[in-house]
């Protein structure tokens, strides 16, 4: 009965995620595992008429086990990023390390700069995300964003924690709402639901 009830709350936050996301004009697929999410991103980039993506893919465990999946469907990933570089291409690729079911928002630890700018540069934004990282609130990750401050500012690293919902927007002083002026216009997320929070497959 317990697993029975984490499932369904894990299933209510998914659903709760992507009607949020959505809800700020996000686009939202929900893949069952690493080949299917693979081949997801694919297509989505075959659509888009993408055949190289920039990406600060973490390296290790499923990221690297994507980033094989990724390459043997033919599309290119590209690592080594300068800023010319990714002002070349219309579309990047990168990882949160939570979501916010109650807003649809993307959080982002990084160490570097380079590692949210294949989000704030190309005009398509492609995210990748856990559905078992995905908290209802902020709140529910404010221990973790405190430790993540704390131990880079100790070691006397740098750190920086982004938030992002929906493409980037921007209000002249009429208030006149404009998309995409100083970032991306349209944002993906990728969810990995593994295994399915909802018996039967992913949600609709």
């Amino acid at each position: 009965m317990e697993n029975i009830r984490l499932n369904l709350d894990r299933a209510n936050l998914l659903n709760s995620f992507k009607k949020a996301a959505q809800a700020v004009e996000a686009e939202v697929f929900i893949s069952s595992g690493i080949k299917e999410l693979a081949a997801e991103i694919s297509a989505f980039c075959r659509k888009k008429g993408i055949n190289a993506l920039p990406s600060t893919l973490p390296t290790t465990g499923i990221w690297h086990e994507l980033e094989l999946g990724l390459t043997q469907t033919g599309l290119t990933l590209l690592r080594d990023l300068t800023r010319d570089l990714l002002e070349d291409y219309n579309a990047g690729l990168n990882a949160a390390t939570f979501g916010i079911a109650d807003t649809g928002t993307l959080v982002f630890f990084e160490t570097s700069a380079m590692e949210i700018r294949p989000g704030t540069i190309p005009a398509q934004h492609m995210v990748v995300l856990k559905s078992g990282d995905i908290h209802q609130s902020a709140s529910g990750i404010a221990g973790e964003i405190d430790a993540f401050i704390l131990e880079h500012l100790t070691a006397g690293k740098p750190c920086r924690v982004s938030l992002i919902s929906g493409p980037s927007r921007t209000a002249d002083i009429e208030r006149t709402l404009t998309v995409g002026v100083h970032g991306p216009k349209a944002l993906a997320i990728f969810i990995l639901d593994d295994p399915p929070q909802i018996a039967g497959g992913t949600p609709a």
